[in-house]
């Protein structure tokens, strides 16, 4: 080999090692909260989530963090010892992975009906939370995406006027200090 292949095979090397050990550090972090969680879940009841949403959101990251963590590990030590066993499980392991996303996105297409409306559906249970006290998480949520999303309700602005808004939330315009239905994004 000449010194160009063995120098473009380093650099791969250097870049797997550094990219990997990324996502194992992230996986040892991602799976720390996800264990914070579960172990502190009764001092979080005071959190606008309930209970449940917490205990399953605490399994996720359990499990996400455990994989990602075996998978950059695998990474990060085949890349560093050049072991052709661990290189070969941490492709395999990368495979599975991208055939599951695509997998997914498939789903999730395929039944993109009942997505949609399944997100309809808690946008709207959602808006009729919107002025509770209670349901600040409804609240921040509704504003961040209508913000983020430059959009009014699900369909349009009066929309909220079933819910006995006489204006419709600051996030539905452009100028938050004077929002009006005729000025609301549509």
């Amino acid at each position: 080999m000449n010194s160009l292949q063995v120098c473009c095979g380093e650099f791969i090397r250097i870049i797997l090692f550094v990219l990997n050990f990324i996502f194992w550090a992230a996986g040892g972090v991602i799976l720390g909260v996800g264990i914070y969680v579960k172990v502190q879940l009764e001092q979080l009841k005071d959190v606008a989530v309930s209970h449940d949403t917490l205990n399953t959101s605490a399994l996720f990251l359990i499990s996400l963090g455990c994989i990602v963590f075996v998978v950059g590990l695998l990474g990060c030590c085949g890349s560093l010892t050049q072991n052709r066993c661990m290189l070969l499980l941490y492709f395999s392991l990368v495979t599975l992975i991208f055939i599951g996303e695509i997998a997914l996105a498939i789903a999730v297409y395929a039944n993109k009906d009942t997505v949609t409306t399944s997100i309809k559906d808690q946008f709207k249970d959602c808006m009729g939370k919107y002025t509770n006290e209670t349901e600040q998480i409804c609240k921040d949520t509704i504003d961040s995406l209508q913000s983020v999303l430059q959009c009014c309700g699900i369909n349009n602005a009066s929309e909220w006027k079933k819910y006995n808004m006489t204006e419709p939330p600051k996030s539905c315009c452009q100028d938050e200090d004077a929002c009006t239905y005729a000025d609301a994004y549509q």
